[in-house]
């Protein structure tokens, strides 16, 4: 092993800490929430501005996404009303990561088991 320990790919000293959101299928905008309000509480309202933005432009995001593999279009899940409440595949996908960090305008690496 080298001096400095490594985790999956990140140094020891890369990682600062941990988190561990409500299990409620809403981890990963809990997980986005806690980082840019430091309250992850605050999901509901992060993921109506990852909407706006979707939205906005709806056109580019399209181009992007496609449809997700359960071959509904990503509007489906992104674009209703009912997408608020939903929980069917909210960053679930690397294109979601994306959307989140234009919305955000910063930044976002998501590191999963797969």
């Amino acid at each position: 092993m080298t001096k400095e320990a490594k985790l999956d790919g990140l140094s020891m000293k890369q990682v600062v800490g941990h988190f561990n959101p409500l299990p409620d299928e809403n981890c990963g905008f809990r997980a986005l929430a806690l980082a840019i309000t430091g309250n992850q509480e605050q999901y509901k309202l992060l993921r109506a501005k990852v909407i706006a933005i979707l939205n906005k432009k709806s056109v580019f995001y399209q181009q992007i996404f496609g449809s997700f593999p359960s071959s509904k279009p990503s509007s489906y899940y992104l674009c209703n009303k009912t997408s608020l409440d939903s929980q069917d595949n909210w960053l679930q996908f690397p294109e979601m990561v994306k959307l989140a960090a234009d919305t955000f305008n910063r930044v976002i690496t998501c590191y999963t088991l797969d």
